[in-house]
């Protein structure tokens, strides 16, 4: 909980391993600002899950341990047992027949039971045990922070959040209580609902065992960024008290550069057109979330993105969000900028207002000295080349990743979310 009393939540968006080791950065950020200790709730999509899940069983740790142990994790890669399941389904039609009636009877049992041919799913939650999570179960993560695992639900065409106090949603709540017992639903079960691509992974479904007798309801759940690609929904457009906070941080591992290059095939392309999609929901979030500021949504954000890189322009960003109102007047007098300069700035465009606002902002994050630590071009160059997948990462490539985002961590919360500080 921060300074006025408010809860904070961390928003961990979806990126395979890509997101996972660009979170690393902002948890080390929020931990060396003293707090991260302090985050209340961690809502997570897609690769986001690996590491909020992975840091919320290990939270009582040294955070350097934690650290450490997650990048010996991302040198492994959760892909094997899923290619070697569809080898062996690959291998079928020599199994079944030769030739035409072999590939035949494939193709009738590959497209009509496809997800219990190719339970990629379930081999993928195997190896994320393996790596990352032990054979733990909901009921092993910590009371605080409160863990909001997301995924997309098919079968409502609404968002499903597996947590230790409360599993599901809207739609498998009698009474305001969830009709499914998820203390012993493992870990890795949910954060593979939370990362299973369509078209890539198969669905995964919550198994009757875990319901209240005669209240069982269908499931089919899969990647979670398909409903809400930074995790931010829950924190803040959810009825659900549980996940609401007043304090945001998102961070966004996105990369929204298209690269056509390996598009050579039909997965190849749906993995195009789906990050695409994931893309556009981004930019509609960051509209709503940042930029469109009502009652209902009054949370204060600080917005970290894997693409942004024009260190120099940054403080002319925040003085262009003065001008258009979106930095609340809260904000404002934590920088201890003058209401009166920035009446003046906005009504009459005064630039003596104006650079004495700016003077005052960098004055108030220790902007010089953040500017000299910036991570340079080339390392940014490295970060954007990760694709979205579950391929080992080399250290060269998580340190890029993980020092964009400690960086940018720490001004985005000194600029938007000074409050909590001073």
């Amino acid at each position: 909980m921060g300074k006025n009393g408010k809860r904070i939540g961390l928003a961990l968006s979806g990126g395979g391993y890509r997101a996972a080791a660009y979170h690393l950065g902002t948890l080390r950020a929020l931990h060396k600002m003293d707090l991260l200790e302090k985050v209340d709730v961690i809502s997570s999509v897609s690769g986001g899950s690996i590491i909020a899940a992975f840091y919320l069983l290990h939270k009582d740790e040294p955070f350097e341990q934690i650290e450490q142990s997650f990048r010996k994790c991302l040198a492994h890669s959760s892909l094997w047992g899923a290619i070697l399941n569809l080898a062996i389904v690959f291998l079928l039609p020599a199994l079944l027949g030769i030739f035409v009636s072999g590939w035949c009877l494939f193709l009738y049992l590959l497209l009509y039971w496809g997800f219990y041919l190719i339970p990629s799913s379930k081999w993928i939650a195997l190896y994320y045990d393996r790596l990352f999570f032990g054979k733990k179960k909901l009921k092993d993560l910590p009371d605080s922070p409160i863990a909001g695992i997301n995924s997309t639900n098919v079968a409502t065409g609404r968002l499903f959040t597996f947590s230790k106090q409360d599993v599901g949603g809207y739609d498998y709540k009698e009474n305001g209580r969830s009709s499914i017992k998820g203390e012993e639903i493992p870990i890795s079960f949910a954060v593979a609902s939370s990362t299973c691509v369509p078209s890539i992974f198969s669905p995964t479904q919550i198994a009757k065992r875990y319901y209240e007798e005669g209240k069982y309801k269908d499931t089919l759940l899969v990647d979670g960024g398909l409903y809400d690609n930074q995790g931010a929904y829950i924190l803040t457009e959810s009825t659900n008290k549980l996940y609401r906070v007043e304090n945001v941080v998102i961070s966004d591992a996105g990369n929204t550069r298209p690269d056509i290059k390996g598009v050579r095939n039909t997965i190849c392309l749906m993995l195009q057109s789906i990050e695409i999609l994931m893309n556009r929901i981004r930019t509609i979030q960051i509209r709503t979330n940042i930029y469109n500021r009502t009652k209902k949504n009054s949370a204060y954000y600080a917005y970290v993105s894997l693409l942004w890189s024009e260190w120099n322009s940054m403080v002319d960003r925040f003085m262009d969000n003065i001008k258009k109102e979106n930095v609340p007047e809260l904000v404002l007098s934590a920088h201890r900028i003058s209401l009166d300069d920035v009446i003046a700035f906005r009504e009459k465009n005064d630039q003596n207002a104006k650079f004495r606002i700016e003077e005052c902002f960098k004055k108030s994050i220790g902007w010089q000295v953040l500017l000299d630590s910036a991570p340079s071009k080339e390392l940014h160059e490295i970060a954007l080349s990760v694709g979205t997948n579950l391929t080992p990462l080399s250290k060269r490539k998580i340190d890029a990743l993980s020092a964009h985002s400690e960086w940018l961590t720490e001004l985005q919360i000194k600029t938007y979310l000074p409050h909590l500080l001073h």
